[in-house]
């Protein structure tokens, strides 16, 4: 289950029955192995959604609602040394899905242990600013989107927001203002970036 975050208002259920924590260290985390492995074995690439999950998963009991959920935890480090393992082993990159409520350190965390962060190019803002490319994580697999989130083009012409409004998700006056900002910094970046990179490489 995933709280609600900036880009989701509404909590998002997997409808998905979670791994006991318990029931991991009991089978010595064969079911988590077997399916690393399955995964892993015929991709140079693994990227695990929500990899928060590997310290913490929100439980909602079966036709409760979203008030009545709570954090289970995980056996975190456990969890990461065998993907980090498994990863050597299948000469396979990890990609953690570090989006939404992050706890504190587990970025830091995952860095540690060689997995890339998945920063996408909506959220990497400062303030009322995009970040430049210089700014983004060394170990992080960069995107302009994701499947969940509006296209770019849909982003900056604001057709998200005109579906957001039409679902009731968003108040609609307060999102237009805050994506008209958005998109003067996201510009803004942009052209810095060209002129920068410009400036880097002489003309032959």
């Amino acid at each position: 289950m995933r709280p609600r975050t900036r880009s989701a208002q509404r909590v998002r259920t997997g409808g998905l029955l979670p791994l006991q924590p318990q029931k991991l260290r009991e089978t010595a985390y064969e079911h988590f192995i077997a399916t690393l492995r399955a995964n892993m074995r015929a991709a140079g690439a693994l990227r695990i959604d929500h990899v928060m999950g590997l310290r913490r998963m929100f439980w909602i009991p079966a036709g409760a609602e979203p008030v009545s959920g709570a954090y289970v935890k995980y056996p975190c480090e456990d969890l990461l040394g065998i993907l980090a393992l498994e990863s050597q082993r299948n000469r396979c990159v990890v990609i953690g899905e570090d989006l939404g409520t992050v706890p504190e350190g587990f970025r830091e965390r995952m860095a540690e242990s060689g997995a890339l962060s998945y920063r996408v190019f909506y959220f990497e803002q400062k303030g009322d600013r995009f970040n430049s490319p210089a700014e983004y994580p060394e170990l992080a697999l960069a995107c302009a989107s994701t499947h969940d989130l509006p296209t770019l083009k849909g982003f900056w012409e604001g057709r998200d927001l005109a579906l957001r409004k039409q679902l009731g998700l968003y108040p609609a006056r307060r999102s237009a203002r805050r994506r008209g900002t958005e998109i003067a910094s996201a510009t803004a970046c942009c052209c810095f970036e060209r002129w920068r990179r410009r400036a880097s490489f002489p003309h032959r």
